[in-house]
């Protein structure tokens, strides 16, 4: 997971919160267009899962908030 995690942090200040499937998650999205979600699996407070999903083509048939102007963690 923590490789995971790595490899993805270029991507931190496009990242978005998001609802996935009702539990916690991200939208990256540079140029607001999504590129990976991520969902995230949370338990006692800390991040003990998570499914990404990167394939460019994938997200963009998914039925996303309208991410204009939205900024993640980093503006």
């Amino acid at each position: 997971m923590a490789e995971q995690a790595l490899l993805f942090r270029a991507f931190a200040p496009y990242a978005r919160f998001v609802l996935v499937n009702g539990e916690l998650g991200m939208v990256n999205a540079p140029d607001d267009k999504p590129m990976s979600v991520t969902a995230l699996t949370v338990a006692d407070g800390r991040i003990t899962g998570m499914c990404i999903l990167a394939d460019p083509a994938r997200p963009a048939g998914l039925d996303l908030p309208d991410l204009a102007g939205q900024h993640g963690g980093r503006p």
